[in-house]
């Protein structure tokens, strides 16, 4: 949004306001892409890593009273030390954060060009890598059909009924069915079944074709 932050008319600034600071207003105490790095990586752990942070927090600031008996002395109320919040693999971290494709191109020319390091990373630099199955593999895993009557269950990836006469496909491991155009445009860039989460790639035996 064009409005939600102090640069009406720069998204991209918006967002490195709002996420990194540093590399808007202090880029000078970054000198290596290590020192980039090591910063985007705590600002996501700080921001995005909800749980571990509220975790510690909380334990960190609530004592654990001793039970008092008659016939025990009195101790003090003992503070447990919190425990080191779990570390969040920054793959996984970055998956889960919304960054527009702008900010990732500015991210990669601020790492890359304006430190001088003479380098310019590959389009999609920041990008998870894409496993998909090849056409073979689905050929292998799945059969087409043209649907005879509504299907019960939905298509899951776009949520909407298979109707009569729609054309789909039939995954043989598991026998979950959905539109062929939408199935297809899924497995461009996941192996797995939207719903059971099976590898289309893994046939056994039994699937095999005699």
């Amino acid at each position: 949004m064009q409005g939600d932050g102090p640069y009406i008319n720069s998204p991209v600034l918006n967002e490195l306001h709002r996420y990194f600071p540093a590399l808007l207003y202090n880029n000078g105490e970054f000198n290596t892409v290590a020192d980039v790095m090591g910063y985007v990586r705590n600002q996501m752990h700080a921001r995005f890593d909800v749980y571990s942070n509220q975790r510690s927090q909380y334990l960190s600031s609530n004592y654990i009273p001793t039970p008092s008996r008659a016939a025990r002395p009195v101790h003090p109320n003992i503070r447990r030390p919190a425990p080191a919040a779990p570390n969040m693999n920054p793959i996984d971290l970055a998956n889960n954060i919304i960054i527009s494709d702008a900010l990732n191109n500015e991210l990669n020319r601020i790492l890359f060009s304006g430190m001088g390091i003479g380098f310019h990373p590959p389009v999609g630099f920041m990008e998870p890598v894409v496993v998909a199955p090849s056409a073979e593999q689905i050929a292998a895993g799945s059969v087409l059909q043209v649907a005879l009557a509504e299907l019960e269950n939905p298509c899951t990836v776009c949520q909407d009924v298979i109707a009569e006469g729609d054309e789909l496909r039939r995954l043989t491991h598991c026998n979950h069915a959905f539109h062929k155009y939408c199935i297809d445009r899924w497995y461009q860039r996941n192996v797995h079944c939207p719903v059971c989460r099976h590898d289309i790639r893994v046939i056994e035996a039994a699937e095999s074709p005699v």
